[in-house]
């Protein structure tokens, strides 16, 4: 250049010269727009960057971004205040959706400013943009989606009353989710006093038609209804579409649906719902199925997905690969109850499973939250947009950050009968982590149910406490129930146990009598009338006659 060796970093796609990368550290080269050149220049700071771009204000319409997920929001709104009119990935600058402005003249260009800001789909193609946002990105959305409910909830006799009480301590509107805490904690014994067919204050209208009524499994206490209408219903389906793709489902599976159904229990029939919309092909077993009949239908369809509770499922599979030691699935999905160390890895090494996922749901409010493929155990991302969740004590306050409380949801999109931080039974705790799958919903890890005391005298034992103790047995427990009765009208405490493997009764007694001195102290000052084991083979467990599940704990006093 003027006679001078201008030095730069040169790439050509050979002798055709379709393009040409030039990386130009000196700002010396000034190639031409003609031969399809790029010209890569490196900064030390986005701030120079986007002075560049103020220089071609009214010139630069479309901007390649890629960049982190929480520079995104700070870098967009610079650069489109410099005239920056669309923020795509890299490589999709000349294609677009049907939404996008144009690189060119607008139609009414007087009237409209439309900035569009779409990014980092080509990293994670399966994430949703709601998911990929940072929780102060999503926070505004949630928060209007909180305005609604909060306009709807007025609508009921129980929540009229209770948002003017906090208004009126406010001194103002309830306007964000920050204001959350200001309302009383819903109850199981509220909602279901609340809830037809025993009362309606929850209600917001009595035109409520298209949707479903279901009955819990009653596996905690007495059963209670749940009322969708159309609105809610599809507001479930939809939100829990992505959450299915997450945890491992493809248009084309294959999948036995052996879910719960009839009776009201709504499990399998919002699955199937769900399973429609992403094309799956579904073989409807329900739990009416045996051994026999899934290994037929495998070697007749090759399924490759089982959908099911861990308590009904695992004996099923147990028996299936009795009876064909070449059955195998690619995907197991699971929900209702956790899924033990021993079954996940016999379903791993045995049956040749790649992606193991759970969900986490409740009867009354939906989906609550999901596994990807890179979460596994006790973490879950959680479904915010669809139910936030609060952390809080048994005082409701909220817990300190990292610690374990119950879960509060706030169905956000349920209107017929609102749920505003409603305590559906479960602890959690949430995990300073980002997950590799490049979603940001904050991550859980899930402590199961909060009702887990029994008193003896006045001594409280955590049923916890005894399940932790036999973790030494692991990964060969799969189904623990702990229960509580009466002998000769004292307090007796029996764990019943089932065990794939060969392991002596006695064996167990022994290791929870050691970890867990205060069971003989019990039994010394009389509060304890005995402390047995019990081992059953896999299956043997008695399973709620609606849930197929295994309680995990009965006081039959």
């Amino acid at each position: 250049k003027g006679g001078q060796i201008v030095i730069a970093h040169y790439y050509g796609s050979g002798e055709d010269l379709k393009w040409s990368i030039f990386v130009d550290e000196n700002l010396e080269l000034n190639p031409s727009p003609l031969h399809r050149t790029i010209r890569i220049i490196p900064y030390e700071s986005i701030a120079d960057v986007v002075d560049q771009v103020r220089l071609y204000r009214g010139y630069v319409q479309t901007v390649g971004l890629e960049c982190a997920i929480d520079e995104r929001l700070s870098v967009s709104r610079s650069l489109a205040k410099f005239g920056v009119i669309r923020m795509v990935s890299l490589g999709q600058m000349a294609g677009g959706e049907i939404d996008d402005p144009h690189d060119g003249a607008y139609d009414l260009p007087q009237f409209l400013n439309l900035v569009l800001i779409r990014s980092n789909q080509e990293i994670h193609r399966d994430v949703e943009p709601i998911d990929r946002l940072t929780q102060g990105e999503r926070l505004p959305f949630l928060d209007a989606d909180f305005r609604k409910l909060i306009d709807v909830a007025r609508g009921s006799s129980y929540y009229n009353s209770v948002i003017e009480k906090a208004e009126k301590d406010l001194g103002r509107e309830l306007d964000t989710l920050a204001d959350l805490s200001r309302l009383p904690v819903l109850t199981r014994a509220l909602m279901e006093e609340n809830m037809a067919p025993q009362g309606r204050g929850l209600e917001t209208s009595q035109d409520y038609f298209g949707g479903y009524v279901s009955r819990s499994g009653g596996s905690t206490g007495v059963p209670k209804f749940s009322i969708y209408d159309g609105h809610d219903w599809e507001a479930m389906i939809s939100s829990a579409e992505r959450l299915l793709l997450a945890a491992g489902f493809k248009k084309g599976d294959r999948l036995a649906n052996c879910m719960v159904s009839g009776d009201l229990y709504g499990s399998f029939v919002s699955f199937d719902h769900i399973l429609h919309r992403l094309k799956v092909n579904s073989f409807a077993f329900c739990t009416k199925i045996t051994p026999e009949v899934l290994v037929d239908t495998w070697q007749k369809f090759q399924l490759n997905v089982v959908l099911g509770v861990p308590a009904f499922i695992m004996p099923l599979l147990y028996g299936a690969y009795k009876l064909d030691p070449k059955i195998r699935f690619e995907k197991f999905i699971f929900a209702g109850q956790a899924l033990s160390r021993r079954d996940e890895k016999w379903l791993r090494e045995v049956l040749r499973v790649k992606v193991i996922s759970s969900i986490i749901g409740a009867n009354d409010g939906g989906q609550i939250a999901f596994q990807c493929r890179h979460l596994s155990g006790a973490e879950h991302h959680v479904s915010d947009d669809f139910n936030f969740i609060e952390l809080v004590d048994d005082d409701g306050s909220t817990v300190p950050e990292g610690g374990p409380g119950n879960i509060l949801i706030t169905s956000l999109h349920k209107y017929a009968f609102p749920l505003i931080r409603y305590s559906v039974g479960d602890r959690a705790r949430f995990l300073d982590k980002k997950c590799e799958c490049g979603r940001t919903n904050r991550i859980i890890e899930y402590l199961g149910r909060n009702n887990y005391l029994f008193t003896f005298g006045s001594v409280k034992v955590d049923i916890r406490d005894i399940q932790g103790a036999v973790a030494e047995f692991e990964p060969s427990v799969t189904q623990v129930l702990v229960e509580r009765s009466k002998k000769s009208g004292f307090a007796k405490l029996t764990l019943r146990m089932e065990l794939p493997e060969s392991l002596e009764a006695g064996v167990v007694k022994q290791a929870v009598v050691r970890k867990m001195p205060i069971l003989e102290k019990l039994i010394k000052n009389s509060e304890l009338e005995c402390f047995e084991v019990e081992v059953y083979p896999p299956g043997k467990l008695p399973r709620d006659s609606r849930s197929s599940k295994v309680k995990e704990f009965v006081d039959l006093r």
